[in-house]
């Protein structure tokens, strides 16, 4: 949650010329990754988050990107969280 307590910092608290801006979808983004990371519990949605979480584990494992297939299953799944 250190992540997202970041970002809410960023968005409330700065000051002068420091302010960064996101995008909607740069938004979406983290917030999506940020549950899938930390949150459990069960059902369909979680099913997801597991599912994408074990593609990124075996991407990290294995030192490689995501295959074409992965990368289209992870951001379909994006969109049906969102």
């Amino acid at each position: 949650m250190d992540t997202a307590n970041k970002l809410i910092d960023k968005l409330l608290f700065t000051e002068g010329d420091d302010i960064e801006q996101l995008t909607r979808e740069e938004f979406v983004q983290l917030t999506e990754h940020d549950r899938a990371y930390y949150l459990r519990g069960e059902g369909p949605i979680f099913a997801l988050y597991e599912t994408v979480r074990a593609m990124r584990d075996a991407q990290a494992r294995e030192r490689r990107y995501p295959s074409p297939t992965e990368t289209a299953l992870m951001q379909a799944s994006s969109a049906r969280r969102s």
